[in-house]
């Protein structure tokens, strides 16, 4: 009996030993290897965050699309639209006209797309006008009417350049004074108001709403 107590307190005696010199070995483990570990771990960390938080360049940033109005802002003035379609290349087609900003952006159109871009210009810039549009034996003529600063002015297309004048204070006048210009009688005209011109779509010269007879 007391040799198996023997046995029994020595074998306590070197497990104690034992888990304490596990315990030494781990605590005293080298600094190097330790900071070495912490370092690892600071990188790794450095890299994700880096790879979240990257910022996007300025360079790569989505360009915002202006409207067809904020780019014709500048155009204040019935003169300065008059200018602008007059630095346009003036080209033959049928009767379709093409959306304002389509024709803004090809700097190019017949005289009825060019019409049409003026027109929604000086609405951009609150000056009311409409196309009139009129037929003289069988052909078609148009021009635009529109409220300037202080007199009912109209543009008109002559030897491929717009020009713009006074007609008088009314459609009547306004036919009066084509008839004059161009040497011709006029038959009857109709009228492509704000709500014809202003969707992005296509459009016939001959949409008119309604047409007249001319007196």
């Amino acid at each position: 009996m007391k040799r198996l107590n023997l046995i029994l307190l020595i074998s306590i005696l070197v497990l104690v030993v034992a888990v304490s010199l596990s315990f030494v070995f781990i605590f005293n483990e080298p600094k190097e290897n330790i900071n070495e570990s912490l370092n690892n771990q600071e990188n790794i960390t450095q890299e994700i965050g880096g790879e979240v938080n990257q910022e996007v360049p300025e360079e790569v940033q989505e360009e915002v699309e202006l409207s067809f109005r904020e780019k014709t802002l500048e155009y204040d003035t019935s003169e300065k639209v008059m200018n602008l379609v007059n630095s346009f290349t003036l080209i033959e087609r049928d009767g379709v006209l093409l959306p304002a900003n389509e024709v803004y952006e090809a700097e190019e159109g017949t005289e009825y797309d060019l019409f049409r871009m003026a027109l929604n210009i000086l609405l951009d810039h609150n000056i009311q006008g409409a196309i009139l549009v009129y037929d003289y034996s069988g052909e078609i003529g148009a021009v635009v009417n529109f409220r300037d600063v202080e007199k009912p002015m109209y543009y008109y297309f002559e030897e491929g350049v717009m020009k713009m004048a006074h007609h008088g204070w009314s459609f009547d006048e306004l036919i009066e004074a084509e008839e004059s210009r161009l040497g011709i009688n006029i038959d009857k005209y109709g009228i492509l108001f704000e709500g014809d011109v202003r969707d992005d779509i296509e459009m016939n010269i001959m949409d008119v709403e309604e047409w007249v007879d001319a007196e």
